[in-house]
């Protein structure tokens, strides 16, 4: 069941993610260095910098659907 949600909030994300007034940036479980780096995910301050932390869209897109499919 929760993997079953899991994947049903990630085909949410990537459904949003195709409207004009949203980007979808994904940064990877394993990458470090980025403000933030283990710390709870409600985390805000920084956020500018995470974000450029974070692969193109294109590429977080891909990650989202590669974690989705491994679901």
């Amino acid at each position: 069941m929760r993997i079953l949600l899991a994947r049903a909030q990630l085909g949410r994300l990537l459904d949003m993610s195709e409207h004009d007034t949203v980007t979808a940036l994904m940064i990877p479980f394993g990458q470090t260095g980025f403000p933030a780096a283990g710390q709870p995910i409600t985390y805000a301050h920084g956020l500018d910098r995470m974000e450029s932390s974070a692969p193109p869209e294109p590429k977080s897109r891909d990650l989202i659907h590669r974690i989705a499919r491994d679901l």
